[in-house]
């Protein structure tokens, strides 16, 4: 069953754009890891709801194991060094980087595709890792 590992980067401002091209290219790299199925970057849009947030990463795997490989694979690994620690913004009120990871097990319903379900469980994660950003300010502010 695959996973989705959801990574947002509060990337620093000042970054200059030679870092964020290498970031994109580290980042997109990530698919030739075995056990990768796709790999999705990309800068918000939508900053007011991003919560500081910059960039989100979804990387595809097709197993909970696969991903437990991924995370240790020594081109993840490089690309976290090299190309995302560099670039985050070190001053974050609420940390420069969170991750998630959701499976996609239970009820298609009647009639549904997987690639709904797909697009659902992704707003929905986005939309919790909005909210954990908003309540990790919130925490912070106080």
């Amino acid at each position: 069953m695959p996973v989705e590992h959801i990574v947002l980067l509060d990337v620093a401002e000042n970054a200059p754009p030679y870092m964020r091209e290498a970031l994109e290219r580290g980042v997109r790299s990530l698919v030739k890891i075995k056990g990768v199925q796709s790999v999705s970057f990309g800068e918000t849009f939508t900053t007011e709801r991003a919560k500081g947030f910059t960039h989100a990463i979804v990387v595809t795997l097709d197993s909970k194991e696969d991903l437990a490989k991924y995370a240790v694979d020594a081109l993840h690994l490089k690309v976290k060094k090299e190309n995302i620690a560099p670039i985050l913004n070190k001053t974050s009120s609420h940390g420069p980087i969170l991750a998630v990871d959701i499976d996609e097990t239970g009820s298609r319903g009647a009639g549904g595709s997987a690639d709904r379900e797909r697009t659902f469980w992704k707003f929905t994660a986005f939309g919790a890792l909005a909210l954990a950003g908003a309540l990790i300010a919130t925490r912070n502010s106080s």
